[in-house]
């Protein structure tokens, strides 16, 4: 059954690639809370992107509304407030994989593999 009242945000993965300290790739992965678009304000949204008017900053701040499996040096679990979601997407190249995944999130596609 297809119920037509859609939750305000849903849990979608962010896999984000780090260099080590060995300067090896490594692959991280998350769980990003995100606020759901509609199909209009997600295709005023790409419009915003594409013309300059919005950036991924921005967005990912409006976006970002929770995560899962985001921990400390000490494998503590990070509490979501403004202040770590601005700290996590100011290491490089978080940003850019938080709003790969959001853009993939509302594509119809989404990943393969979900």
């Amino acid at each position: 059954m297809f119920v037509i009242a859609p939750q305000d945000a849903f849990w979608y993965p962010v896999i984000v690639t780090l260099i080590d300290a060995d300067g090896k790739r490594a692959q991280h992965q998350f769980e990003a809370r995100f606020k759901r678009y509609s199909r209009t304000q997600f295709q005023a949204l790409v419009q915003r992107l594409q013309s300059g008017e919005q950036t991924d900053l921005a967005l990912a701040e409006d976006v970002l509304v929770g995560w899962r499996g985001v921990q400390d040096a000490d494998g503590q679990e990070v509490a979501f407030s403004a202040a770590t979601r601005d700290a996590l997407l100011d290491i490089w190249p978080v940003l850019p994989a938080v709003v790969s995944a959001f853009i993939e999130a509302h594509s119809p596609e989404g990943r393969a593999k979900n």
